[in-house]
């Protein structure tokens, strides 16, 4: 029989071609300090990065962030999300802008 009290959080997947390389090395120091951002690195595969549920938290990643990650955390939140898989292998979206010179540097 299943838990009744389980916690169960909503991941959107996302290409890492979504985001510059300037964007990458963004997260990559993030992953390594304490930024606004919360994200982990999945190494040559992209990231897990937190969506902030409250709204003053959100808001003040979404001042911090490059336009391209900023789009994708709306897209996130748009969708009700706790966190974002930037992925290598992730989801295009054709409302998204795509940075292929990104997506090449990564193995797939």
């Amino acid at each position: 029989m299943p838990e009744k009290n389980v916690t169960i959080f909503k991941m959107l997947d996302v290409s890492l071609g979504h985001v510059t390389a300037d964007t990458v090395k963004l997260l990559d120091d993030c992953a390594d300090s304490a930024k606004p951002i919360i994200c982990y690195d999945k190494k040559l595969y992209g990231f897990f990065i937190v969506v902030p549920a409250e709204k003053e938290l959100y808001d003040d990643v979404l001042k911090q962030v490059p336009d391209d990650l900023r789009r994708v955390f709306k897209l996130a939140k748009a969708y009700d999300c706790d966190w974002i898989n930037l992925d290598t292998c992730g989801t295009v979206y054709p409302d998204l802008l795509f940075y292929e010179e990104n997506i090449e540097q990564y193995p797939i």
